[in-house]
């Protein structure tokens, strides 16, 4: 039975985030803050070209929530950073393993990035109080997932969100593998003949200690 319940929470805690995720994670969040940076901080002149403008890069992951237009004037603009479990083979909602909020202050030429823990108790609009993450989990049964987090991470902050970026496994798959691949450290060799297949299967997974160039996979 032992047995059972340890294959069982090895399963469980497969379906969260590998860790190399906040590496790739926090690599785009860089990227996205400095392309940002740029576009916020360049001289804008007269006309129709005045309108704030924003890099090509951020323009399938960004929620249009609020049109560029509106954010004339604006000094500093609010972007949720969201990193889900997320998955195609996966049955379910996902989960957000990782919330942090990224503000860009344009007039003092400041970006702060805000890490809020998953497990954060905190009140949820329209359903008491609960862990944070599981406003995306809520939201998600009515196709509200990141409607319900911006709510309940604007109440808790006090803070306009005016975009959302998110990131979930496959989106990681392709980070990881457009930046071919990433170079990790393993201290140890790795031989573990259960490990977890992502299909509820398992396979035998083995890796020689040293640095080893890895896929998205």
């Amino acid at each position: 039975m032992d047995d059972h319940l340890a294959r069982s929470e090895r399963r469980r805690l497969s379906r969260t985030m590998p860790w190399q995720l906040p590496v790739v994670l926090l690599l785009l969040f860089l990227f996205l803050t400095l392309s940002t940076w740029r576009s916020l901080s360049a001289p804008r002149g007269e006309g129709p070209s005045a309108a704030p403008t924003y890099p090509v890069a951020l323009d399938p992951l960004l929620d249009p929530s609020m049109p560029a237009s509106d954010l004339e004037g604006t000094d500093q603009i609010n972007i949720l950073l969201l990193g889900t479990d997320g998955r195609d083979e996966e049955d379910g909602p996902p989960r957000t393993d990782l919330i942090m909020l990224l503000l860009l202050n344009r007039a003092e030429q400041r970006a702060t990035l805000i890490s809020i823990p998953r497990d954060l108790w905190v009140p949820i609009p329209g359903y008491g109080e609960g862990k944070i993450n599981t406003a995306y989990f809520l939201g998600s049964l009515d196709d509200q997932a990141t409607t319900l987090t911006r709510a309940t991470v604007e109440q808790l902050s006090g803070l306009p969100v005016h975009h959302i970026v998110e990131v979930d496994f496959n989106g990681f798959r392709t980070l990881v593998d457009e930046m071919g691949g990433i170079e990790i450290v393993v201290p140890e060799p790795i031989d573990d003949p259960e490990y977890p297949d992502g299909n509820y299967g398992t396979l035998h997974l083995q890796i020689p200690a040293g640095k080893q160039q890895m896929d998205g996979e």
